[in-house]
């Protein structure tokens, strides 16, 4: 078995992805090729929080509220 393969089969749950470490820990979850779920707070974000869960859901990430 392939390490890219062993990398698809992976799941990442991270808490805080959208805090300032949890941010680059997301992306480099990502960019190796695991399916990545975020735990984000419900309620109202602010707007630099929103960016950051849009930029991770575009990478891939799937967001758990």
């Amino acid at each position: 078995m392939s390490a890219e393969t062993v990398a698809a089969d992976v799941r990442t749950l991270i808490v805080g992805s959208t805090g300032f470490i949890g941010r680059f820990v997301a992306e480099a979850s990502l960019n190796s090729g695991r399916r990545t779920f975020i735990l984000v707070r419900s309620g109202p974000v602010s707007p630099s929080t929103s960016l950051t869960i849009t930029s991770l859901k575009d990478k891939g990430a799937i967001v758990i509220p």
